[in-house]
């Protein structure tokens, strides 16, 4: 029995293939769609936020908002010389800029970053940025502080790596993510650092809040997603060690040794203690932008 067999013919495979390339063209466009109406939710949540509501703003840069990168919004893989601070209660702006202005130093625009949204990465090894803000301890003794980030080092933890610092060494530097033994901690003005065991796992977005009040006794607390660390309250030493500007991707005056491997979204920075509801009333726009569930 003789069988029939169907030669395809160029009209046929023409129009499979053209339906084919219609198909992906389709898949495409919908997550270019699906990034730009994430990424419009987030700046309109931004906008709508109780940030330059609360008095005492001394600094707030983002990573979503059309004019944190300037006029041209930049594009995915693009390295960022330029972080504008969004402070509005201030006339003095202090813009974040890449350690030197140098190319090497720049951290990377990932538009997809933290859970669908833009955040820089810091390559943890010369990527540095930094801010006109001082965070020794006795110039401003209370301060509250808000950091989305996500720790992307493979492999073994950071060790001796800073997300913020003020120029000093773990112990004495105001804000840090510093792993002398694979644990995150914070440093507290003094000898041992404050270990953030809730802080440990690679690869996922956190909202860290620091309530810093040195030196009052038991007067420090950190929250992680809104929940207190178990190592909270503490006391901080009032150092004065470090001085204006900050490093943001490293500790140590933009030291490349103490350079963590993150992707940053977000820092917000408070010169005084705010009250638990104002404190929370962040956490929650914050935990609504970045997806990121409170405990």
């Amino acid at each position: 029995m003789k069988k029939n067999y169907h030669a395809f013919s160029l009209i046929e495979l023409s129009i499979a293939t053209l339906i084919i390339g219609l198909l992906v063209a389709g898949v495409v466009k919908g997550i270019s769609l699906y990034k730009k109406v994430t990424l419009v939710g987030a700046r309109n949540i931004t906008n709508s936020s109780p940030v330059n509501g609360i008095k005492g703003l001394k600094l707030w840069l983002e990573t979503t908002s059309q004019i944190s990168f300037g006029q041209n919004e930049p594009a995915n893989n693009d390295t960022i010389n330029n972080w504008y601070d969004l402070n509005l209660q201030d006339t003095f702006k202090r813009n974040a800029n890449a350690f030197n202005n140098l190319q090497e130093n720049r951290p990377i625009y990932r538009e997809s970053a933290i859970n669908n949204l833009p955040a820089l990465e810091f390559d943890g090894v010369d990527d540095c940025m930094q801010a006109d803000f001082n965070l020794n301890r006795t110039k401003n003794p209370n301060l509250t502080i808000f950091i989305v980030f996500k720790n992307i080092t493979v492999g073994t933890k950071a060790f001796n790596k800073g997300i913020i610092g003020n120029g000093n060494k773990g112990s004495f530097a105001r804000v840090i993510f510093y792993d002398p033994s694979n644990i995150a901690s914070i440093g507290k003005g003094s000898a041992p650092n404050i270990a953030l065991n809730e802080m440990n796992t690679l690869n996922k977005p956190y909202i860290l809040t620091h309530i810093s009040q040195a030196p009052t006794t038991n007067g420090s607390y950190v929250f992680i997603n809104g929940s207190q660390t178990a190592t909270s309250p503490f006391t901080e030493t009032l150092t004065n060690t470090g001085s204006s500007p900050i490093s943001i991707g490293s500790f140590n005056n933009c030291s490349s040794s103490n350079s963590l491997n993150f992707s940053l979204g977000e820092i917000i920075i408070f010169d005084r203690i705010l009250k638990t509801n104002e404190r929370q009333e962040i956490e929650k726009y914050l935990s609504q932008k970045w997806k990121i569930d409170l405990i």
